[in-house]
């Protein structure tokens, strides 16, 4: 289950700051797909995480195939309002305590690309995040989508990100 996922991962987190050939400021998450989406959950209650770098999983799940600028909507019932408050991405982007780097492919069918800038707009103006969209693609990110990340986990060892959004 999505707490199951989430709950080890924290104590994942746990285990890795604890042991002393790992320095704990310098503990990051990566998530793909389905690691993204719980990422976002991860993100909102584990304390001391450096940073994340979430690819193709922004939430929004319950409006697969409805588009953001369409006339379609999907059927809502209160099961589907309690699996958006309790489990979707989109719900917990406003309790992230770390910088989030959001990564994603402009035409991929296995997220919701065109809410994904909604995801990112949640979260708290005093945490730094990024969005890295890879053009034209269908499916995953490209190279310099990869360089970023490696770039984005570099410069929050460094201390070169800001404290907080412009």
């Amino acid at each position: 289950s999505w707490y199951e996922w989430t709950a080890a991962i924290r104590y994942g987190k746990s285990f890795l700051s604890a042991r002393m050939d790992v320095e704990s400021d310098h503990v990051f998450l990566l998530g793909i797909r389905g690691g993204a989406e719980i990422g976002w959950q991860v993100v909102a209650f584990s304390e001391g995480l450096a940073g994340a770098a979430l690819i193709s999983g922004a939430g929004w799940e319950s409006y697969r195939n409805c588009f953001k600028y369409s006339d379609t909507t999907p059927e809502m019932n209160d099961e589907r309002f309690s699996w958006i408050a309790g489990v979707e991405a989109q719900s917990y982007a406003q309790y992230a305590k770390c910088p989030v780097l959001f990564l994603g492919a402009t035409n991929d069918v296995e997220f919701c690309f065109d809410r994904a800038r909604d995801t990112l707009a949640r979260v708290n103006a005093e945490v730094p995040v990024y969005g890295d969209f890879t053009p034209n693609s269908t499916r995953g990110i490209d190279k310099t989508g990869c360089d970023n990340i490696l770039s984005f986990f570099d410069a929050i060892c460094d201390h070169r990100l800001p404290e907080k959004r412009a």
